[in-house]
């Protein structure tokens, strides 16, 4: 089975946090507000020391952290212990008094055969009380530490979390899966692979999207490079296919900057103007991969058109961006709408005369075909003189 991407083995940290911050300020409004009284006392964990790396900080949750309310395992490991005690020494006393009669001679082996069966499965039940209530007992400390270390972050790596509460991170993470069994952290969620904890549901289902997201990613960029490689190899046996490659790779270049400033642009009119220029640039790309010999007339539409265009889109982003004002500026920004406006219909242009030759091909196709009807008396007019 294939492992999931993962954004803490890869240190994508931004995206994540990106990601994250956003699902959880979309949810915080339905978290249910914690016990304050029941709440441990919160400390941040300790600084990390000079000349360590410093890790990437988790976000702040507006979410409190869900635990059972009160202090999960305290009372109950308490009582675990002294039952165990109370009855595990003494019958531990009394198989050892039974072990020293059967030794004497004073019980034969069959009684005591009898006797040890039933106070072992006692004294076996005691010890495991006991040891349970321990168990319980040194988890519920290490709950108090590790909500301290929390804080009130979204998530934290195992790493971190380990060394703020002093213990090894394989010890953390047995621990962090016991509490989250017996339900003392109500929403909390190791990942597969046991290296960062989240304290809330919308934490870690932004988590798991941001996975299935980054591994769509590196998909899709590992079959982009497949193709340029194939398509590379291609076009080194097949120079004419070279140039195509290149051009086909600088349009879609220039086009990705023209949508990305598209997509920083505010204005409405500017917006619809952009639209309509990548639509015609794309049609114009594709039309020219279908029909590489019609790659001279469309020439000077890479060599200069689109950098012009670019240029003036870049400017009309940056006055836009950089809130410039000024009667000068409002004039420049009219002036690159209307060249932008003169620059679609240019391209619109080409772009017919690039199905010129292709609509020419289908009206003979049409008249060839209208001709061999009519020899074949298959025509409308031929059917109405019969």
């Amino acid at each position: 089975m294939r492992r999931r991407y993962d954004p803490f083995r890869h240190g994508d940290w931004e995206r994540l946090g990106r990601d994250v911050g956003r699902a959880v300020e979309e949810a915080a409004r339905g978290f249910r507000r914690a016990v304050e009284e029941n709440r441990p006392p919160q400390t941040p964990p300790p600084a990390p020391e000079e000349g360590s790396e410093t890790p990437a900080a988790p976000s702040v949750s507006e979410a409190p952290l869900e635990t059972r309310p009160g202090r999960p395992g305290k009372v109950s490991g308490l009582v675990f212990t002294v039952l165990g005690l109370c009855g595990g020494v003494p019958l531990l006393a009394l198989d050892g008094m039974m072990l020293s009669l059967f030794l004497t001679g004073f019980l034969s082996a069959a009684v005591y055969a009898v006797t040890c069966s039933f106070l072992g499965i006692l004294t076996a039940l005691f010890v495991a009380f006991f040891v349970w209530g321990r168990t319980l007992s040194r988890n519920a400390r290490r709950f108090l530490r590790y909500c301290a270390a929390l804080g009130a972050v979204d998530f934290m790596p195992v790493k971190d979390l380990a060394a703020a509460s002093g213990e090894s991170p394989r010890r953390v993470v047995r621990s962090l899966a016991f509490m989250i069994r017996r339900r003392w952290f109500l929403q909390a969620h190791l990942n597969e692979e046991k290296d960062c904890f989240f304290i809330n549901d919308a934490t870690y289902t932004a988590y798991l999207s941001a996975c299935a997201q980054e591994e769509i990613d590196r998909q899709k960029e590992a079959e982009r490079k497949a193709r340029e490689e194939k398509a590379r190899a291609e076009s080194e046996a097949d120079p004419e296919k070279a140039k195509l490659e290149a051009f086909r790779r600088e349009g879609e270049a220039y086009l990705l900057e023209i949508r990305e400033a598209n997509d920083a642009l505010p204005g409405e009119e500017v917006s619809l103007k952009l639209y309509r220029l990548e639509a015609a640039t794309a049609q114009i790309l594709t039309q020219v991969e279908r029909y590489p010999e019609k790659l001279p007339q469309v020439r000077r539409l890479i060599q200069y058109y689109l950098p012009t265009t670019l240029k003036l889109v870049k400017a009309y982003c940056s006055f836009e961006t950089e809130h410039a004002r000024g009667t000068e500026i409002e004039k420049t920004k009219q002036e690159i709408l209307q060249a932008l406006d003169t620059i679609n219909a240019a391209f619109e242009t080409l772009l017919k005369r690039l199905y010129e030759h292709e609509a020419l091909d289908l009206s003979s196709d049409i008249a060839a075909l209208e001709a061999m009807l009519a020899q074949e008396g298959l025509t409308g007019s031929d059917f109405s003189k019969t």
